[in-house]
């Protein structure tokens, strides 16, 4: 299985600083934070396949995640 993950600003950090990796093995989002060591306190969005869904949600070969952290801006 592949899941295509795209991480974005300041959650760079946990990724080396690459915004798109590939991963095997992944069986919900919550997975995927763990295999990054990113804390879910520092995500505020999860979007899977274009729709906003939990860090539960199942992650199926092919699936494209993507995850935001909070944004703060004017």
């Amino acid at each position: 299985m592949t899941v295509l993950v795209k991480v974005y600003a300041t959650l760079r950090t946990y990724t080396g600083g690459e915004g798109t990796l590939y991963m095997d093995e992944a069986e919900t989002v919550k997975d995927v934070l763990d295999k990054l060591g990113v804390p879910m306190k520092d995500v505020k969005n999860v979007i899977v396949n274009g729709r906003r869904r939990s860090i539960d949600h199942p992650i199926a070969d092919g699936d494209r995640v993507a995850l935001f952290p909070p944004i703060a801006g004017g």
